[in-house]
């Protein structure tokens, strides 16, 4: 709950309550009048500046200056304190807290020594405002204490009232709302006194918000609602009525009545003037919604709350708000995103303070925590939740509210009696003064004696009154006792998870609480129908038997057993035998787990009879039962434990059986499409020709045989993706996928998904729309993942659209980026929607006649994805319409858009370059180049070599690591194509062998293996990486780019204004061997296109142009461009 405190405007209501403004004119025209420079003229000054209302602050500022200097003048002490006084106030006002704390102290050191009470109130006052602003309230209260005592002293009530109620502001706000409720009663009586319907206002607006921090909403709104009359009566304005409804509208929200909630929010909605107001009460209603389960409306209030408060400057509320749309994730079953906003929630909290804020945040974070089954943590948090929650709204705060309004009804009642004696006593000196004139002496005695009589019946009244309220005083302190160590006890179990220490704390905190002789706690196991004692004080006690002693009397009735005296006699009376030690007093109440008794928890004097009693006996069983609870959550807890231990193995299990299988197929598939591949290019090209294709059998035959390779080939494509997806997904559910963290552009990664599937398009004869706004904010992610995401998203829409269009869409709305894939395909039933993110689930149609499309993991992996970046993923589908993909991944506001290191210097540039650019040494190698092909499958090679000598290569092999290095020793090749997982030595070790030897470092490496793990074949230095099965196109490729660096050398275009820095810069690179291109800016990106370099070193000004980098990124054959920034 967040509420903004009412008790905020008290201070604005005590200064500006509604008096006679004549009043103020009447002091006008006496200073006016009184011109004498005297101390009366101080005085008039001084009294016209603490009155009410109050008169405008130049005034004020005009009035303490004059009473400051002439106080001075005439040694005037008081009058130079009040002015101190009221010059601290205007400072404080002007948040010139030096100043005014520096005047306070002067005000105070003068109050005391001239024992002014006036001045010592109105120094005390301003304390208590100058602590609250720097928010130490609880020195605030202290001066708020010390106001009270010195306007007790004064006998001035309405000064009593007004301290009385600043202090109940200041233990509401301190959490200690038994006190609060306390002073607010005691306002609430003096204002009454006081026959002021404003103070009267305050003092219920105190009352009111007080009974709401306690959860009596009932008692709350019906005190709001008095103040809602009274405040229209009393013509206050909007700004005081909009936290009226405000408050209304908190109390019917957390009392679960959301209709008439949402109704009194609405109405402070429309007053609301302010950022934060509006802010304030967006955000209620959005924790309404949040409640009923109408989540748009949650998150759509929720963020227009965060939008207004961000605007405000004020951030006393994000932490609530950061909960609700938490609380609104889990709701919708994601907790990433809730964990993203119930961390700030929380972090705020624990900065600012609020113990509500740290309270319902770590709730939530426990179940978001829950959710992604990381139990500890959410255990964790679970216990930070019921820590803050027991310690803000306890039992005794309920008794102490009840025994103090009970007081005040009484107190109530004395004083109407006390006005019934004093109308008494006037009629008894009436009739005496009747009685002295007319001589009647004895009707005098008469009436005297009637007197008497009524006054001692009125005491005896009073008497009986005082004595029920000391037995219903005595009878709730006791109860308040019992509940204060039945919460004392449960807070401290909640505290442990572990059954052996919940035992030991259970039987510590019962040996203190009843200072018994002999504590025990005993337990049937019902394996061996034996009765164990865990724990036990003052007795040694052995494992019995059930049915042995009064234990399993206990177990076997599950009820209390209270024997205060002959317990020897009634041992036997009950057909139990007497155990152990012979006491004499025994208490002992069944523990239950569920319905059933598992145990005794027993406490026994050895002293003393009739030690315990039924109270005793009603307190012990409580205790007991939050025994049961807590055991039963201990026991929960590890088989819980035990379960996720399980699981956790059954899943690692699982990943590593389905990465081992996978990375198993991997090899035998890429033989498989390999053969496949070469038997289709060999026919097609030198056989198929051969053949007189006349007949018709023969020709038929012939098609056929390429059709069938057709699908074969076909069908391998089909089972590498699905090894992939496998691959992907059993590296995420284990924890090993390689994540990335990077500022990421979503425009650019929507245009490279789209690049990636534009042969997809032109099959299909379907238009491709974008719909991408370029102003789009940068959110942090990985961008090879989420290309991944976005490839998948238009495949599948495309796979699913026979005709029509598919539109790629990039909007912000609030502070989530959402990419969109819509579609005008077949469309998505309602009751599908769960099923599209489930692995290896396949939606529409019947499953034994229609023909799944698809491997069902692509969707299941975005989710991962998606959700990894701290993002959500859902569909909207209409059958028949189409379909729409969105994901959204959150983003913040840096001050500083610009993440990037900055450009480096010129003399820094060449440092670098040879650094990061190892290539091959240059050399002719002509058309026989000799390959080297390092595999230990035989059929690998075996394919290799028929490719690479059907090509014109010269081949040769080698079967492991150790042979490959051999051979290079003595037959240097012109380039190695090399697998991973070998025996004697593996690929990596191989490469970085070859690397870092003089001989052998500018050998063209290609590594082709199952293995996928690019980042660190790059660090070694390798100059290619390829993943079976193998993409031929893909490797001849790269084959030919890395040979012809042998003739034509590597190219890089230098770009600057400066035709100096060009040359400097050619002349370095010419000599390290590289071909240079250069351009003044002019014409960038027709030469970089005409060129095709593989480097591009530009100056930083040229730089900044970010469109122009954009476009050469975007451009065919740049896309793996690097690029170096120097200034």
């Amino acid at each position: 709950m967040r509420k903004v405190f009412l008790g905020l405007a008290l201070f604005a209501l005590t200064f500006y309550c509604h008096a006679q403004s004549n009043e103020i004119e009447e002091l006008r025209k006496q200073i006016q009048e009184h011109t004498e420079q005297d101390t009366a003229r101080v005085n008039l000054l001084i009294k016209i500046s603490f009155s009410t209302p109050t008169i405008p602050i130049e005034e004020i500022e005009k009035n303490a200056a004059e009473a400051l200097s002439l106080s001075r003048k005439l040694n005037y002490a008081e009058g130079e304190g009040f002015a101190l006084a009221l010059q601290s106030r205007l400072n404080l006002i002007n948040r010139n807290m030096e100043t005014s704390f520096a005047q306070l102290n002067q005000a105070d050191s003068i109050a005391k020594k001239t024992k002014n009470l006036l001045l010592q109130y109105r120094v005390n006052f301003y304390f208590i405002s100058y602590y609250n602003r720097i928010n130490d309230y609880r020195q605030g209260l202290s001066y708020a204490l010390q106001a009270e005592k010195a306007a007790l002293q004064l006998g001035n009530l309405e000064l009593i009232e007004t301290s009385q109620r600043q202090i109940a502001n200041s233990y509401t706000i301190l959490g200690d709302y038994a006190q609060a409720l306390d002073y607010s009663m005691k306002s609430v009586k003096n204002a009454e006194k006081l026959n002021s319907q404003t103070r009267l206002y305050n003092a219920w607006n105190a009352l009111a918000q007080t009974y709401t921090l306690i959860g009596d909403y009932e008692k709350s709104n019906e005190y709001l609602q008095k103040l809602t009359d009274l405040h229209k009566q009393l013509d206050f304005g909007n700004e005081e009525l909009k936290d009226l409804y405000n408050g209304l509208g908190e109390n019917y929200r957390l009392n679960k009545k959301y209709p008439e909630a949402i109704e009194q929010y609405n109405l402070g909605l429309n007053i609301s003037t302010t950022s934060i107001d509006s802010s304030l009460i967006l955000s209620n209603l959005a924790d309404v919604y949040v409640r009923m389960d109408n989540l748009p409306l949650a998150f759509q209030y929720g963020y227009q709350s965060l939008t207004k408060a961000k605007k405000s400057g004020n951030n006393t509320i994000d932490a609530w708000i950061f909960g609700i749309l938490a609380r609104a994730h889990v709701k919708q079953n994601r907790p990433d995103s809730a964990l993203f906003y119930a961390d700030q929630g929380y972090k705020l909290g624990v900065q600012t303070g609020y113990m509500e804020d740290i309270r319902d945040n770590a709730k939530v974070l426990a179940d978001a925590y829950a959710l992604k089954n990381d139990f500890r943590n959410a255990y964790d948090f679970y216990k930070t939740y019921i820590s803050y929650r027991d310690s803000m709204t306890s039992a005794e705060v309920s008794n102490k509210a009840s025994v103090l309004e009970y007081n005040f009804e009484i107190e109530k009642k004395e004083d109407e009696i006390a006005l019934l004696s004093e109308q008494k006593k006037s009629q008894q000196n009436f009739l005496i003064s009747a009685l002295i004139v007319l001589g009647l002496i004895l009707i005098t005695v008469f009436l005297l004696l009637r007197n008497n009589r009524l006054k001692q019946k009125a005491n005896l009244l009073l008497q009986q009154q005082k004595q029920e309220i000391d037995e219903k005083a005595n009878e709730l302190a006791l109860k308040a006792n019992e509940l204060s160590a039945v919460n004392r006890v449960s807070n401290a179990l909640a505290s442990y998870s572990s059954l052996d220490e919940i035992i030991h704390l259970v039987g510590d905190q019962m040996k203190d609480l009843f200072k018994a002789n002999i504590v025990y706690l005993a337990f049937l196991d019902k394996k061996t129908n034996m009765i164990n004692f865990p724990y036990q004080y003052g007795e040694e006690m052995l494992p019995q038997k059930m049915g042995e002693g009064l234990t399993s009397k206990i177990i076997s009735s599950g009820k209390p057993l209270l024997i205060n005296k002959d317990i020897e006699e009634v041992t036997l009376q009950l057909g139990a035998k007497r155990i152990g030690i012979p006491s004499a007093s025994y208490l002992g109440v069944p523990i239950f787990r569920d319905k059933e008794a598992i145990g005794v928890l027993s406490v026994q004097s050895t002293e003393t009879e009739n030690r315990f009693n039924e109270s005793d006996s009603n307190l012990l069983s409580t205790i007991a039962s939050s025994v049961g609870v807590a055991i039963n959550k201990a026991q929960l807890f590890e088989e819980v434990v035990a379960a996720k231990k399980s699981a956790e193995q059954a899943n690692e299990a699982k990943s590593a059986f389905l990465s081992t299988v996978s990375h198993e197929l991997r090899t035998p598939l890429t033989s498989v499409l390999g053969f496949a591949k070469i038997i289709q290019k060999r026919l097609e090209e030198k056989i198929f020709p051969l053949i007189e294709q006349k007949d018709p059998k023969t020709e038929k035959t012939i098609n056929q045989v390429s059709e069938n390779l057709k699908v074969v080939i076909s069908e391998g494509e089909r089972l590498t993706t699905l090894i992939n997806d496998v691959l992907d997904l059993a590296k995420i559910e284990a924890g090993k996928m390689d994540w990335s963290q990077e500022e990421v552009a979503m425009p650019e990664v929507v245009e490279r998904a789209i690049s990636a599937t534009t042969t997809l398009f032109e099959q299909k004869n379907l238009k491709l729309i974008r719909d991408i706004d370029p102003n789009i904010p940068t959110i942090t992610g990985d961008t090879n993942k989420l290309i991944q995401v976005v490839i998948n998203l238009i495949s599948n829409a495309v796979k699913f659209t026979d005709k029509g269009s598919v539109t790629c869409r990039i909007k912000q709305v609030g502070n989530e980026i959402i990419t969109s894939i819509l579609d005008t395909g077949m469309g998505i039933a309602k009751e599908d929607f769960g099923a599209v993110f489930e692995q290896f689930k396949q939606i529409g149609g019947d499953t034994l006649t229609d023909k799944p499309k698809g491997t069902g993991l692509g969707l299941p992996i975005c989710k991962e994805i998606v959700e990894h970046s701290g993002g959500r993923i859902w569909v909207e589908s209409e059958v028949g319409k189409g379909t729409t993909f969105s994901f959204a991944i959150p983003f913040v506001e840096k001050e500083n858009l610009s993440t990037s290191a900055g450009p480096i210097h010129l003399n820094d540039l060449v440092k670098q370059l040879k650094e990061k650019m190892t290539f091959s040494k240059l050399k002719d190698v002509g058309a026989n180049a000799h390959i080297l092909i390092v595999d230990d499958e035989e059929s690998i090679r075996s394919l290799l070599r028929q490719e690479l000598t059907e090509a014109g290569y010269l081949t040769s092999e080698a079967s492991n690591g150790k042979e490959a290095i051999e051979s290079i020793r003595q037959h240097r090749p012109d380039l190695i194509i090399l697998d991973i997982m070998m025996p004697e030595i593996n690929g990596f070790d191989v490469a970085a062998i070859l690397k870092n030897d003089p001989q052998t470092m500018d050998i063209p490496i290609i590594i082709l293996s199952i293995v996928q793990d690019k980042a660190r074949g790059f660090r070694i230095g390798v100059d290619r990486y390829l993943t079976k099965p193998i993409d031929t196109a893909q490797l001849f490729e790269d084959i030919s780019a890395l040979l012809e660096q042998g003739k034509s050398k590597r190219k890089v275009m230098v770009v600057d204004e400066d035709s100096a820095a060009i040359r400097t810069l050619t002349e370095v690179l010419q000599t390290k061997g590289y071909h240079v291109v250069e351009s003044d800016g002019k014409e960038l990106v027709e030469k970089a296109i005409a060129n095709q370099p593989d480097i591009i070193i530009l100056n930083s000004i040229l730089s900044a142009d970010e469109e122009i980098v954009q476009t050469l990124r975007f451009e065919k054959g740049l896309e793996n461009v690097l690029f170096f920034i120097y200034q």
